[in-house]
């Protein structure tokens, strides 16, 4: 009888540890899966060659307007965010229209260099235009970016800073700070 109840026994415990350790990986599974699936979603977010090809747009305009000091093309780029929306969006090359050197401009967002699908403007809190996704009409990636990423919120030292959101052909996006002073920039 005594053999009876320790086969029992052995069966009892072998069912707790079963079920203890498919907890633990169903626990584990359903927290590490969805972990990649955001590594993934964000793989195309802020990685460093977008960053430096963010870094060369914003020299470029910025060099563009400190070549004439008289030029208003900052203003005529940022002067056309939207107080509704925070934001305007430039496709493809249509940001080159306001620059002095628009051969180069038109060169460096080709696709046989940068390969920039579209570049969206806005202002360094990113709060506005992320209460107006529901109401305007961006590119999917870069909407999905743009919910993704920090509000920046902007204390009154940042007042003359803009931000500069690109999305290129290969579905990367990044974004970058620019400083406008008065129509003119800061390459700092």
């Amino acid at each position: 009888m005594k053999k009876l109840n320790k086969k029992g026994f052995l069966l009892a415990e072998a069912i707790v540890v079963g079920v203890f350790i498919l907890t633990l990986f169903t626990v584990l599974f359903s927290n590490i899966v969805p972990m990649f699936g955001y590594y993934e979603a964000n793989l195309m977010y802020d990685d460093i060659d977008s960053i430096y090809k963010i870094h060369l747009i914003r020299n470029m305009i910025l060099i563009d307007s400190d070549i004439d000091s008289s030029s208003d093309a900052i203003n005529q780029i940022f002067g056309r965010i939207s107080s509704t929306y925070g934001y305007y969006s430039f496709s493809n090359d249509n940001i080159c229209n306001y620059l002095k050197n628009k051969n180069y401009c038109k060169t460096l967002l080709s696709e046989d260099y940068l390969n920039v699908k579209s570049i969206v403007v806005t202002t360094y809190n990113t709060q506005l235009l992320k209460n107006s996704l529901k109401s305007i009409t961006l590119p999917r990636t870069v909407e999905n970016y743009i919910e993704e990423m920090q509000t920046y919120n902007s204390p009154t030292s940042y007042k003359n800073y803009k931000r500069l959101i690109v999305e290129f052909n290969d579905g990367h996006v990044a974004n970058l700070e620019i400083r406008v002073v008065c129509g003119k920039t800061d390459l700092s």
